[in-house]
Protein backbone atom coordinates (compact mmCIF):
# COMPACT_ATOMS: atom_id res chain seq x y z
CA UNK A 1 0.00 0.00 0.00
CA UNK A 2 0.83 3.57 -0.81
CA UNK A 3 2.86 5.00 2.34
CA UNK A 4 0.59 7.97 2.33
CA UNK A 5 -2.56 6.43 2.10
CA UNK A 6 -1.69 4.17 4.97
CA UNK A 7 -1.02 6.89 6.81
CA UNK A 8 -4.46 8.52 6.08
CA UNK A 9 -6.23 5.12 6.97
CA UNK A 10 -4.34 3.74 9.57
CA UNK A 11 -3.02 7.00 12.06
CA UNK A 12 -4.33 6.57 15.40
CA UNK A 13 -7.23 8.02 15.92
CA UNK A 14 -7.67 9.46 12.46
CA UNK A 15 -11.42 10.38 12.14
CA UNK A 16 -12.55 10.86 8.43
CA UNK A 17 -13.85 14.16 7.33
CA UNK A 18 -17.24 15.03 6.60
CA UNK A 19 -18.25 14.22 2.82
CA UNK A 20 -17.18 16.88 0.87
CA UNK A 21 -20.31 18.73 -0.90
CA UNK A 22 -17.85 19.36 -3.76
CA UNK A 23 -16.80 16.57 -5.97
CA UNK A 24 -12.96 15.91 -6.17
CA UNK A 25 -11.31 16.61 -9.80
CA UNK A 26 -10.34 13.78 -12.43
CA UNK A 27 -7.57 12.36 -12.42
CA UNK A 28 -6.84 13.60 -16.05
CA UNK A 29 -7.16 17.20 -15.12
CA UNK A 30 -4.60 16.26 -12.19
CA UNK A 31 -2.06 15.20 -14.74
CA UNK A 32 -2.83 17.98 -16.57
CA UNK A 33 -2.42 20.86 -13.69
CA UNK A 34 0.42 23.78 -14.86
CA UNK A 35 2.70 23.94 -12.06
CA UNK A 36 5.62 26.54 -10.95
CA UNK A 37 9.43 24.86 -11.41
CA UNK A 38 10.83 24.90 -7.75
CA UNK A 39 13.67 27.14 -9.29
CA UNK A 40 11.16 29.75 -10.14
CA UNK A 41 10.62 33.05 -8.42
CA UNK A 42 7.30 33.39 -7.73
CA UNK A 43 5.15 36.41 -6.29
CA UNK A 44 1.90 36.09 -4.85
CA UNK A 45 -0.61 38.23 -2.78
CA UNK A 46 -3.70 37.42 -0.96
CA UNK A 47 -7.57 38.93 -2.13
CA UNK A 48 -9.84 39.88 0.19
CA UNK A 49 -12.77 38.75 -1.85
CA UNK A 50 -15.69 39.07 0.85
CA UNK A 51 -16.81 42.35 -0.43
CA UNK A 52 -20.23 43.25 -1.69
CA UNK A 53 -21.46 46.33 -2.39
CA UNK A 54 -23.73 48.35 -0.72
CA UNK A 55 -23.37 46.29 2.57
CA UNK A 56 -20.82 43.23 3.47
CA UNK A 57 -17.40 44.50 4.40
CA UNK A 58 -17.70 47.99 2.29
CA UNK A 59 -18.09 49.99 5.57
CA UNK A 60 -14.83 51.34 7.85
CA UNK A 61 -12.29 51.24 5.00
CA UNK A 62 -9.16 52.79 5.36
CA UNK A 63 -8.95 52.92 1.41
CA UNK A 64 -11.72 52.86 -1.25
CA UNK A 65 -12.38 50.60 -4.50
CA UNK A 66 -12.85 53.30 -7.51
CA UNK A 67 -16.18 51.90 -7.80
CA UNK A 68 -17.71 50.21 -4.56
CA UNK A 69 -21.31 49.46 -6.97
CA UNK A 70 -19.53 47.14 -9.00
CA UNK A 71 -17.89 45.49 -6.28
CA UNK A 72 -19.68 42.04 -5.64
CA UNK A 73 -18.06 38.15 -4.48
CA UNK A 74 -20.17 37.05 -6.88
CA UNK A 75 -19.69 39.32 -10.23
CA UNK A 76 -17.67 37.41 -12.76
CA UNK A 77 -16.68 40.92 -14.22
CA UNK A 78 -15.60 42.15 -10.71
CA UNK A 79 -13.06 39.52 -10.58
CA UNK A 80 -11.83 39.67 -13.89
CA UNK A 81 -11.21 43.23 -13.19
CA UNK A 82 -8.97 42.43 -10.26
CA UNK A 83 -7.23 39.50 -11.98
CA UNK A 84 -6.45 41.61 -15.04
CA UNK A 85 -4.77 44.16 -12.24
CA UNK A 86 -3.45 41.41 -10.81
CA UNK A 87 -1.32 40.33 -13.99
CA UNK A 88 -0.91 44.08 -14.73
CA UNK A 89 1.32 44.11 -11.72
CA UNK A 90 3.31 41.02 -12.46
CA UNK A 91 1.02 38.78 -9.36
CA UNK A 92 1.94 35.28 -11.03
CA UNK A 93 -0.51 33.39 -7.88
CA UNK A 94 -3.60 35.12 -6.51
CA UNK A 95 -4.60 33.83 -2.38
CA UNK A 96 -8.27 33.81 -2.13
CA UNK A 97 -8.54 34.34 2.00
CA UNK A 98 -11.02 31.17 2.86
CA UNK A 99 -13.08 31.44 5.80
CA UNK A 100 -14.91 28.38 4.10
CA UNK A 101 -16.60 26.69 7.60
CA UNK A 102 -17.07 23.24 6.83
CA UNK A 103 -20.29 21.99 7.50
CA UNK A 104 -22.11 25.11 7.72
CA UNK A 105 -21.30 26.60 4.48
CA UNK A 106 -24.12 29.33 4.12
CA UNK A 107 -23.63 30.94 7.66
CA UNK A 108 -24.30 34.33 6.73
CA UNK A 109 -20.71 36.00 7.89
CA UNK A 110 -18.75 33.14 6.20
CA UNK A 111 -20.47 32.33 3.21
CA UNK A 112 -19.24 34.69 0.36
CA UNK A 113 -16.36 31.93 0.70
CA UNK A 114 -18.51 29.30 -0.98
CA UNK A 115 -20.50 31.85 -3.05
CA UNK A 116 -17.51 33.60 -4.44
CA UNK A 117 -15.41 31.17 -5.92
CA UNK A 118 -17.47 30.07 -8.60
CA UNK A 119 -17.10 33.58 -9.95
CA UNK A 120 -13.08 33.89 -9.45
CA UNK A 121 -12.90 30.63 -11.61
CA UNK A 122 -15.37 32.02 -13.86
CA UNK A 123 -13.18 34.92 -14.51
CA UNK A 124 -10.08 33.57 -14.78
CA UNK A 125 -11.46 30.77 -17.26
CA UNK A 126 -12.46 34.15 -19.33
CA UNK A 127 -9.00 35.42 -19.55
CA UNK A 128 -7.69 32.04 -20.68
CA UNK A 129 -10.32 31.94 -23.18
CA UNK A 130 -9.17 35.22 -24.37
CA UNK A 131 -5.61 33.96 -24.43
CA UNK A 132 -4.46 35.91 -21.63
CA UNK A 133 -2.90 33.35 -18.80
CA UNK A 134 -4.48 34.46 -15.23
CA UNK A 135 -2.79 34.65 -12.04
CA UNK A 136 -2.73 31.08 -10.87
CA UNK A 137 -5.16 30.56 -7.36
CA UNK A 138 -3.57 29.11 -4.04
CA UNK A 139 -5.48 28.79 -1.12
CA UNK A 140 -4.97 31.46 1.69
CA UNK A 141 -6.26 29.44 4.97
CA UNK A 142 -7.67 32.09 7.18
CA UNK A 143 -7.46 29.71 10.37
CA UNK A 144 -9.89 31.90 12.56
CA UNK A 145 -12.45 29.00 11.20
CA UNK A 146 -10.76 26.78 13.78
CA UNK A 147 -12.82 29.13 16.59
CA UNK A 148 -16.37 27.33 16.91
CA UNK A 149 -18.18 30.89 16.87
CA UNK A 150 -16.80 31.25 13.49
CA UNK A 151 -17.99 28.26 11.52
CA UNK A 152 -21.07 28.04 13.69
CA UNK A 153 -20.35 25.60 15.74
CA UNK A 154 -20.50 23.96 19.51
CA UNK A 155 -19.60 24.46 22.06
CA UNK A 156 -19.52 28.21 21.76
CA UNK A 157 -15.92 29.99 22.73
CA UNK A 158 -13.91 26.66 22.23
CA UNK A 159 -11.10 26.37 19.65
CA UNK A 160 -10.55 22.94 17.23
CA UNK A 161 -7.12 21.08 19.02
CA UNK A 162 -5.72 19.48 15.59
CA UNK A 163 -3.89 16.87 18.16
CA UNK A 164 -7.58 15.05 18.25
CA UNK A 165 -9.02 13.03 15.40
CA UNK A 166 -11.92 15.90 14.90
CA UNK A 167 -9.74 18.49 14.73
CA UNK A 168 -7.34 17.30 12.16
CA UNK A 169 -10.50 16.02 10.26
CA UNK A 170 -11.49 20.25 10.06
CA UNK A 171 -8.11 21.13 8.98
CA UNK A 172 -7.93 18.93 6.04
CA UNK A 173 -11.32 18.74 5.45
CA UNK A 174 -11.04 22.51 4.72
CA UNK A 175 -8.45 22.26 2.93
CA UNK A 176 -9.38 19.79 0.93
CA UNK A 177 -12.88 21.57 -0.12
CA UNK A 178 -10.91 24.53 -1.42
CA UNK A 179 -9.27 22.24 -3.71
CA UNK A 180 -12.66 20.80 -5.04
CA UNK A 181 -13.90 24.25 -5.84
CA UNK A 182 -11.07 25.33 -8.22
CA UNK A 183 -10.05 23.45 -10.91
CA UNK A 184 -6.63 21.82 -11.10
CA UNK A 185 -6.27 24.04 -14.58
CA UNK A 186 -6.08 27.13 -12.14
CA UNK A 187 -4.13 25.39 -9.58
CA UNK A 188 -1.33 27.47 -8.23
CA UNK A 189 1.38 24.27 -7.83
CA UNK A 190 4.98 24.54 -7.01
CA UNK A 191 7.11 21.66 -8.03
CA UNK A 192 3.92 19.94 -8.54
CA UNK A 193 2.69 20.79 -5.09
CA UNK A 194 -0.78 22.85 -4.51
CA UNK A 195 0.40 25.68 -2.60
CA UNK A 196 -1.31 26.39 0.52
CA UNK A 197 -0.78 29.46 2.50
CA UNK A 198 -1.34 28.68 6.69
CA UNK A 199 -2.84 32.42 9.05
CA UNK A 200 -1.85 32.13 12.44
CA UNK A 201 -1.78 28.76 14.83
CA UNK A 202 -3.44 30.94 17.57
CA UNK A 203 -6.55 29.96 16.96
CA UNK A 204 -5.84 26.39 17.04
CA UNK A 205 -6.00 25.05 21.18
CA UNK A 206 -3.15 22.81 19.80
CA UNK A 207 -1.05 21.38 17.23
CA UNK A 208 1.15 18.69 16.79
CA UNK A 209 3.17 16.90 13.66
CA UNK A 210 0.67 14.38 13.16
CA UNK A 211 -1.87 17.44 11.69
CA UNK A 212 0.36 18.17 9.09
CA UNK A 213 1.45 14.34 8.51
CA UNK A 214 -1.86 13.07 7.94
CA UNK A 215 -2.80 16.85 6.06
CA UNK A 216 -0.38 15.62 3.54
CA UNK A 217 -0.95 12.01 3.43
CA UNK A 218 -5.56 12.42 2.82
CA UNK A 219 -4.27 15.12 0.35
CA UNK A 220 -2.66 12.32 -1.60
CA UNK A 221 -4.98 9.93 -1.16
CA UNK A 222 -7.95 12.29 -2.67
CA UNK A 223 -5.70 14.62 -5.45
CA UNK A 224 -3.70 11.63 -7.22
CA UNK A 225 -0.48 11.54 -5.17
CA UNK A 226 -0.37 14.86 -4.79
CA UNK A 227 0.95 16.71 -1.09
CA UNK A 228 0.48 19.92 -0.98
CA UNK A 229 2.78 22.85 -0.47
CA UNK A 230 2.23 24.02 2.93
CA UNK A 231 3.71 27.47 3.69
CA UNK A 232 3.26 27.84 7.94
CA UNK A 233 2.69 31.52 9.35
CA UNK A 234 5.57 31.08 11.85
CA UNK A 235 3.52 30.93 15.05
CA UNK A 236 3.43 27.29 14.13
CA UNK A 237 6.22 26.03 16.04
CA UNK A 238 7.71 23.05 16.32
CA UNK A 239 6.54 21.34 13.18
CA UNK A 240 7.91 21.14 9.84
CA UNK A 241 6.59 22.22 6.19
CA UNK A 242 7.33 23.11 3.15
CA UNK A 243 7.85 26.80 4.01
CA UNK A 244 7.00 29.63 6.83
CA UNK A 245 6.38 33.58 6.61
CA UNK A 246 5.65 36.12 9.03
CA UNK A 247 2.40 37.85 8.91
CA UNK A 248 2.56 41.69 9.36
CA UNK A 249 4.99 42.92 6.87
CA UNK A 250 2.67 45.53 5.58
CA UNK A 251 2.47 47.62 9.26
CA UNK A 252 6.75 45.85 10.39
CA UNK A 253 8.39 45.72 7.71
CA UNK A 254 9.81 43.46 5.02
CA UNK A 255 9.96 39.81 6.84
CA UNK A 256 12.33 37.21 6.09
CA UNK A 257 11.18 33.22 6.11
CA UNK A 258 12.08 29.76 5.91
CA UNK A 259 11.99 30.22 1.61
CA UNK A 260 9.95 33.09 1.61
CA UNK A 261 10.25 36.69 2.36
CA UNK A 262 7.21 38.87 3.03
CA UNK A 263 6.42 42.48 2.40
CA UNK A 264 3.91 45.24 1.75
CA UNK A 265 3.17 48.96 1.07
CA UNK A 266 1.75 50.20 4.30
CA UNK A 267 -0.79 49.62 7.16
CA UNK A 268 -3.64 52.11 8.33
CA UNK A 269 -6.55 50.92 10.33
CA UNK A 270 -7.83 54.06 11.57
CA UNK A 271 -11.33 53.75 9.65
CA UNK A 272 -12.00 50.58 12.24
CA UNK A 273 -13.82 51.81 14.73
CA UNK A 274 -12.72 51.29 18.51
CA UNK A 275 -8.91 50.50 17.06
CA UNK A 276 -5.40 52.07 17.56
CA UNK A 277 -2.83 50.24 15.98
CA UNK A 278 -0.30 52.13 15.25
CA UNK A 279 -0.01 53.44 11.36
CA UNK A 280 2.83 52.92 9.16
CA UNK A 281 3.28 55.66 6.49
CA UNK A 282 3.37 54.47 3.15
CA UNK A 283 5.87 57.48 2.36
CA UNK A 284 4.34 58.35 -1.52
CA UNK A 285 5.49 54.57 -2.06
CA UNK A 286 9.46 54.78 -0.64
CA UNK A 287 8.10 51.85 2.33
CA UNK A 288 7.08 49.37 -0.31
CA UNK A 289 10.13 50.21 -2.55
CA UNK A 290 12.62 49.93 0.43
CA UNK A 291 10.78 46.70 1.27
CA UNK A 292 10.95 45.50 -2.14
CA UNK A 293 14.70 46.34 -2.18
CA UNK A 294 15.25 44.34 0.39
CA UNK A 295 13.19 41.15 -0.99
CA UNK A 296 15.43 41.02 -3.75
CA UNK A 297 18.52 40.46 -2.03
CA UNK A 298 17.33 38.07 -0.20
CA UNK A 299 17.38 34.16 -1.44
CA UNK A 300 13.47 33.73 -1.01
CA UNK A 301 11.90 31.73 -3.81
CA UNK A 302 8.35 33.39 -3.06
CA UNK A 303 7.21 36.75 -2.33
CA UNK A 304 4.42 37.38 -0.62
CA UNK A 305 2.51 41.11 -0.84
CA UNK A 306 0.54 41.74 1.72
CA UNK A 307 -1.86 42.76 0.47
CA UNK A 308 -4.10 43.15 -2.78
CA UNK A 309 -7.11 44.44 -1.09
CA UNK A 310 -7.56 44.52 2.68
CA UNK A 311 -9.08 47.87 2.56
CA UNK A 312 -10.00 47.99 5.92
CA UNK A 313 -6.20 47.91 7.08
CA UNK A 314 -4.89 50.28 4.62
CA UNK A 315 -2.72 47.13 2.63
CA UNK A 316 -4.32 47.29 -0.89
CA UNK A 317 -1.96 47.31 -3.81
CA UNK A 318 -5.19 47.60 -6.00
CA UNK A 319 -6.09 50.11 -7.91
CA UNK A 320 -7.79 52.36 -5.46
CA UNK A 321 -9.57 55.94 -5.06
CA UNK A 322 -6.96 57.31 -2.92
CA UNK A 323 -3.63 55.82 -4.82
CA UNK A 324 -4.78 54.78 -8.36
CA UNK A 325 -2.96 52.60 -9.91
CA UNK A 326 0.65 53.40 -8.63
CA UNK A 327 1.17 50.27 -6.43
CA UNK A 328 0.01 48.27 -9.63
CA UNK A 329 3.40 49.93 -11.60
CA UNK A 330 6.02 49.55 -8.95
CA UNK A 331 4.83 46.00 -8.09
CA UNK A 332 5.39 45.28 -11.47
CA UNK A 333 8.60 46.92 -11.60
CA UNK A 334 10.10 45.18 -8.84
CA UNK A 335 8.50 41.43 -9.30
CA UNK A 336 9.97 41.49 -13.00
CA UNK A 337 13.00 42.37 -10.64
CA UNK A 338 12.61 39.75 -8.50
CA UNK A 339 12.07 36.65 -10.61
CA UNK A 340 15.11 37.58 -13.10
CA UNK A 341 17.05 37.92 -9.68
CA UNK A 342 18.17 41.32 -10.02
CA UNK A 343 18.90 43.56 -7.58
CA UNK A 344 19.10 47.52 -6.97
CA UNK A 345 21.98 50.06 -6.00
CA UNK A 346 21.52 52.65 -3.28
CA UNK A 347 19.08 52.66 -0.13
CA UNK A 348 16.36 54.14 0.29
CA UNK A 349 15.53 57.08 3.21
CA UNK A 350 12.44 56.84 5.36
CA UNK A 351 11.38 59.27 7.31
CA UNK A 352 9.33 57.28 9.47
CA UNK A 353 11.49 54.21 10.84
CA UNK A 354 8.94 53.03 12.78
CA UNK A 355 5.36 52.57 12.44
CA UNK A 356 3.70 55.96 14.04
CA UNK A 357 1.90 55.43 17.34
CA UNK A 358 -1.35 56.28 18.07
CA UNK A 359 -3.11 57.10 21.43
CA UNK A 360 -6.07 55.85 23.08
CA UNK A 361 -7.16 58.30 25.44
CA UNK A 362 -10.59 56.71 25.90
CA UNK A 363 -10.08 55.20 28.91
CA UNK A 364 -7.44 55.49 32.35
CA UNK A 365 -6.91 59.13 32.50
CA UNK A 366 -7.04 58.26 36.61
CA UNK A 367 -3.71 56.14 36.35
CA UNK A 368 -1.93 59.76 34.50
CA UNK A 369 1.14 60.31 37.58
CA UNK A 370 0.25 57.02 39.36
CA UNK A 371 2.92 55.33 40.71
CA UNK A 372 1.57 51.63 39.49
CA UNK A 373 -1.43 50.65 37.95
CA UNK A 374 -3.14 47.16 38.62
CA UNK A 375 -6.03 45.12 37.25
CA UNK A 376 -7.60 42.89 39.64
CA UNK A 377 -10.78 40.55 38.97
CA UNK A 378 -14.38 42.05 40.06
CA UNK A 379 -12.75 45.15 40.42
CA UNK A 380 -13.13 48.48 38.33
CA UNK A 381 -10.28 49.24 35.74
CA UNK A 382 -7.55 51.59 36.53
CA UNK A 383 -4.97 51.59 34.28
CA UNK A 384 -4.44 47.87 32.43
CA UNK A 385 -7.43 46.20 30.85
CA UNK A 386 -7.70 42.89 29.49
CA UNK A 387 -8.52 42.72 25.48
CA UNK A 388 -10.40 39.88 24.07
CA UNK A 389 -8.97 39.21 20.46
CA UNK A 390 -9.61 36.52 18.14
CA UNK A 391 -6.22 33.97 19.03
CA UNK A 392 -7.07 35.79 22.92
CA UNK A 393 -10.03 34.75 23.61
CA UNK A 394 -11.26 34.55 27.57
CA UNK A 395 -13.63 35.05 29.73
CA UNK A 396 -14.99 36.23 33.29
CA UNK A 397 -15.61 34.70 36.11
CA UNK A 398 -17.58 35.92 39.45
CA UNK A 399 -17.43 32.83 41.79
CA UNK A 400 -14.27 33.76 42.60
CA UNK A 401 -13.75 36.75 40.88
CA UNK A 402 -11.30 35.72 38.27
CA UNK A 403 -10.15 36.04 34.12
CA UNK A 404 -9.85 33.00 32.10
CA UNK A 405 -7.49 32.56 29.04
CA UNK A 406 -9.55 30.70 26.75
CA UNK A 407 -6.60 31.02 23.77
CA UNK A 408 -3.18 30.98 22.94
CA UNK A 409 -2.84 34.50 24.92
CA UNK A 410 -4.06 36.81 27.36
CA UNK A 411 -3.83 40.63 25.83
CA UNK A 412 -3.89 43.57 28.03
CA UNK A 413 -3.57 47.32 27.42
CA UNK A 414 -1.76 49.83 29.46
CA UNK A 415 -3.52 52.94 29.98
CA UNK A 416 -1.76 55.95 27.36
CA UNK A 417 -2.15 58.29 30.66
CA UNK A 418 0.27 56.08 32.55
CA UNK A 419 2.72 55.07 30.22
CA UNK A 420 2.63 55.37 26.27
CA UNK A 421 5.75 55.35 23.87
CA UNK A 422 8.68 55.30 26.72
CA UNK A 423 11.69 53.61 26.91
CA UNK A 424 11.84 52.79 30.57
CA UNK A 425 11.76 49.37 32.22
CA UNK A 426 9.04 48.26 34.61
CA UNK A 427 8.00 44.97 36.53
CA UNK A 428 4.78 43.12 35.97
CA UNK A 429 3.48 40.81 38.77
CA UNK A 430 0.83 38.01 38.45
CA UNK A 431 -1.63 36.59 40.94
CA UNK A 432 -2.20 33.00 38.78
CA UNK A 433 -3.66 29.47 39.23
CA UNK A 434 -0.74 27.38 39.63
CA UNK A 435 -2.06 24.87 37.53
CA UNK A 436 -0.17 22.32 35.08
CA UNK A 437 3.17 22.59 33.86
CA UNK A 438 3.80 24.19 30.74
CA UNK A 439 5.61 27.63 30.98
CA UNK A 440 3.97 30.91 31.06
CA UNK A 441 5.25 33.37 28.63
CA UNK A 442 5.15 37.16 28.54
CA UNK A 443 5.43 39.04 25.75
CA UNK A 444 5.72 42.87 25.95
CA UNK A 445 6.46 46.24 23.31
CA UNK A 446 9.32 46.88 23.84
CA UNK A 447 12.19 48.87 22.36
CA UNK A 448 14.02 46.38 20.79
CA UNK A 449 14.32 46.13 17.28
CA UNK A 450 15.90 42.57 17.02
CA UNK A 451 12.88 41.08 18.80
CA UNK A 452 9.68 39.87 16.73
CA UNK A 453 8.14 42.59 14.75
CA UNK A 454 10.48 45.53 15.33
CA UNK A 455 9.86 44.41 19.18
CA UNK A 456 6.23 44.52 19.50
CA UNK A 457 6.18 40.82 20.87
CA UNK A 458 9.52 40.74 23.27
CA UNK A 459 9.62 37.93 24.51
CA UNK A 460 10.10 38.46 28.71
CA UNK A 461 11.64 35.47 31.07
CA UNK A 462 9.18 32.91 31.41
CA UNK A 463 7.77 31.67 34.38
CA UNK A 464 7.60 27.90 35.39
CA UNK A 465 4.46 26.52 36.64
CA UNK A 466 4.25 23.39 39.60
CA UNK A 467 1.06 22.19 39.19
CA UNK A 468 0.27 22.72 42.91
CA UNK A 469 -3.06 24.16 42.32
CA UNK A 470 -2.53 27.38 44.30
CA UNK A 471 -2.66 30.88 43.67
CA UNK A 472 0.70 32.11 43.53
CA UNK A 473 2.28 35.12 42.89
CA UNK A 474 4.88 35.77 40.26
CA UNK A 475 6.87 38.81 38.94
CA UNK A 476 8.77 39.35 35.56
CA UNK A 477 10.84 42.30 34.29
CA UNK A 478 10.51 44.67 31.22
CA UNK A 479 13.39 46.42 30.14
CA UNK A 480 13.01 48.61 27.31
CA UNK A 481 9.39 48.48 27.72
CA UNK A 482 7.93 50.78 25.04
CA UNK A 483 4.05 50.48 25.39
CA UNK A 484 2.67 51.93 21.72
CA UNK A 485 -0.16 49.92 21.18
CA UNK A 486 1.41 47.85 18.89
CA UNK A 487 -0.05 44.12 19.50
CA UNK A 488 -3.05 42.79 18.27
CA UNK A 489 -6.08 44.84 19.34
CA UNK A 490 -3.90 48.25 20.50
CA UNK A 491 -2.41 45.76 23.37
CA UNK A 492 0.85 46.25 24.81
CA UNK A 493 1.81 43.03 26.55
CA UNK A 494 0.17 39.57 26.50
CA UNK A 495 0.64 36.47 28.51
CA UNK A 496 1.49 33.39 26.42
CA UNK A 497 -0.72 30.47 27.57
CA UNK A 498 1.48 27.21 25.82
CA UNK A 499 -2.44 26.15 25.14
CA UNK A 500 -2.97 25.27 29.06
CA UNK A 501 -5.75 27.58 30.62
CA UNK A 502 -5.08 30.03 32.41
CA UNK A 503 -6.76 31.80 35.45
CA UNK A 504 -5.61 35.18 36.70
CA UNK A 505 -6.48 36.98 39.45
CA UNK A 506 -4.86 40.22 39.03
CA UNK A 507 -1.95 41.83 36.95
CA UNK A 508 0.47 44.85 38.38
CA UNK A 509 2.38 46.90 36.50
CA UNK A 510 4.74 49.20 38.14
CA UNK A 511 8.36 50.78 36.92
CA UNK A 512 11.39 48.85 37.89
CA UNK A 513 13.29 50.23 40.74
CA UNK A 514 16.68 51.73 40.25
Amino acid sequence: MNPALLLCTLAAGFQQPAQTAFALPTPGSLRAAPSFEKSERVVATEYFYWYRFPGEHLDQLTLHFPDEQAVSYESVAWHTSQLEDMRAAGIDVCLPVYWGALGNYEKSDVAFSVRGLPALVAAADELERKGVRAPRIGMFYDTSTLLDDVRGAQPSGARADLRTPQGRALFYGTIRDFFCQVPPRLWAQIDGQPLVVLYSSGFASGYDQLAFDELAACFARDFGGKQPCVVRERSWTGVRTQASYAWGAALNGVQLGEGTVALGPGYDDSAVLGRTTPVRQREAGRFYEKSWRTALRSPAALALVETWNEMHEGTSIARTREFGAQYIELTARYAQLFRRRATLEGEIELEFQDPVPRRDDSWGASSAGARAIEWRAGSALVGLRPIAWEDGALAHSDAPPELVARGSYLYFQVADAFAFDVDADFELELEFLDRGRAALGVEYDSRDAAATLRGAYTRAPSIERGDTGQWRTARVKLAHARFSNRENGAADLRLVTSGAELNLRALRLAPSSP
